[in-house]
């Protein structure tokens, strides 16, 4: 019998869970998951045995469990979704697009600072100001060394170049200029 295993990542990397789906279908706070690869009956008291055979069987055993638990969400759980959904897609940001500070982003959403706060840190696995800040280095990684960096910094939601360069710096380990040229940090073990 082969055991199900969850690895779980706070970024939002397409093919992985956004931000505000794993509580649903796992059952847990999602920081409780983070940088952990946990076995599936550890979280489910419910979990089926995984089958035998392919790994198309696998997915479709999963795929089944995890439509049951979905249909299966109270409405609390559903809103709690939404709302990291909402705010994580606000946070993230677009190119052209301002930046809303957390507590006008609060207001729009119809919740308090604290409580959005909270919410966040428990569907998405990080607060979300680290989610914002993860977000915009994403995007100058993305951009890589294609504008000039007072440009890029601008389009990726930072003040200034400085700005830019401390915040990557700071998540990275070093600067863009250094990364870019293929000077990244010292690896340490966990």
């Amino acid at each position: 019998m082969t055991p199900l295993f969850v690895a779980f990542s706070p970024s939002p990397v397409p093919g992985r869970l956004r931000p505000g789906a794993a509580r649903p279908l796992f059952g847990v706070a999602v920081g409780e998951l983070v940088d952990r690869v946990v076995l599936l009956e550890e979280l489910w008291d419910d979990a089926p045995p995984a089958p035998t055979g392919g790994p198309a069987r696998v997915l479709r055993h999963l795929e089944t469990a995890l439509l049951r638990r979905l249909t299966a969400r109270s409405s609390s759980e559903v809103a709690r979704g939404e709302l990291v959904r909402a705010a994580a897609e606000a946070l993230e940001g677009r190119p052209g697009r301002r930046r809303e500070p957390l507590p006008a982003l609060a207001r729009r959403l119809a919740v308090s600072e604290r409580h959005l706060r909270d919410v966040f840190a428990d569907g998405a696995g990080l607060p979300p100001k680290r989610f914002e800040r993860i977000g915009r280095v994403r995007a100058v990684l993305a951009q890589g060394r294609r504008a000039p960096w007072g440009q890029l910094a601008a389009a990726a939601g930072y003040y200034d170049q400085s700005h830019m360069t401390a915040e990557f710096r700071d998540l990275m380990g070093v600067t863009p200029d250094a990364f870019f040229a293929g000077r990244l940090p010292t690896l340490e073990a966990c």
